[in-house]
């Protein structure tokens, strides 16, 4: 449990800073992208968390948080964080997505 709330913590961290960059900026497409992609990231560890406590495993995701890091790093380092962004929003709701798919079927006996 540590470890897995120090890994949000470490995630929040990295894209409050992006947000707070671009605040100063005021780059709003990016900022909004930023908080998205922070929503993203904890609800795709809250929907695998709230599977489990269910009693259901759940194997399924397209995107851990060992891409989110890559993803965010390569953005940072190419100077293209907006793409990065938005990668990472969207496969952050879509993992989030295949995991609410995979439960509901679970429970519904499929």
């Amino acid at each position: 449990m540590l470890d897995s709330t120090f890994d949000r913590l470490a995630d929040a961290a990295l894209l409050f800073g992006v947000a707070l960059l671009y605040l100063r900026t005021r780059e709003w497409v990016n900022i909004v992208l930023a908080f998205l992609a922070l929503v993203g990231s904890f609800l795709t560890s809250y929907t695998r968390a709230r599977a489990e406590g269910l009693g259901i495993a759940c194997p399924v995701g397209l995107f851990t948080r060992a891409e989110r890091v890559i993803i965010l790093a390569l953005g940072l380092l190419l100077d293209q964080v907006l793409i990065a962004l938005a990668v990472l929003t969207g496969l952050a709701f879509f993992t989030v997505g295949q995991r609410l798919v995979y439960v509901w079927q679970k429970t519904r006996g499929g």
